[in-house]
């Protein structure tokens, strides 16, 4: 195993809970692991993925998603029109933000009620705005424009560059009435997907 690749160790955790634990770790101590990884990896890519700020303080998509996006948003407005979908197995919220930045809908395939003109952006490990409802346990994706309703860029004067932490606000939206909590729904690079595919099947 590669311990220097951070999904080879959390495939190894996810494997030991579904294993029921490992050396001296039981089940409950495998689970904390788990949590852990995916705290770890949320933090990670609040932290290392940058959003742009433009002089008059507007937040940019960040590169190499702002091509990407302006790529997939003139395909749609050609004569004839494309379509266009997005499969990806990145946790980041990076190619949500150039599609929100182009104004353009998305749909994760959650069945979220997204609309015909929606792009399928298909995650299939899961993304940093995935939460879990504890109520009727469906996987309830935030997307930005009901993030940004409720997290507004403040402050952005003399500000080159600011980061995105849904993963960390995660614990504020609300499903059923009730917090969705505050772990992702983050799915490890293993063979076995066996759990997640009752909640990730539609995707």
């Amino acid at each position: 195993m590669d311990l220097h690749n951070i999904e080879s160790i959390f495939a190894a955790f996810e494997m030991a809970r579904t294993l029921g634990g490992f050396a001296d770790y039981g089940p409950d101590a495998t689970d904390s692991l788990v949590r852990a990884m995916r705290t770890l990896i949320v933090k990670t890519l609040e932290q290392t993925i940058l959003l742009p700020v433009r002089n008059n303080n507007q937040v940019l998509r960040p590169p190499p998603y702002a091509e990407f996006a302006a790529l997939c948003s003139s395909l749609r407005n050609a004569r004839p029109a494309e379509s266009v979908a997005v499969i990806t197995f990145n946790y980041d919220v990076g190619v949500d933000h150039g599609f929100y930045w182009h104004q353009m809908p998305i749909d994760y395939g959650l069945g979220e009620g997204a609309g015909q003109n929606a792009v399928p952006i298909l995650k299939l490990n899961g993304s940093l705005n995935w939460g879990r409802c504890a109520k009727c346990t469906r996987v309830v994706p935030w997307t930005l424009q009901t993030y940004f309703q409720k997290y507004s860029w403040q402050h952005l004067y003399d500000i080159k560059a600011v980061r995105l932490p849904i993963g960390s606000h995660l614990g504020s939206l609300e499903h059923c009435d009730t917090p969705v909590g505050d772990d992702p729904v983050l799915v490890p690079p293993t063979w076995n997907k066996t759990e997640y595919l009752r909640t990730l099947g539609t995707v």
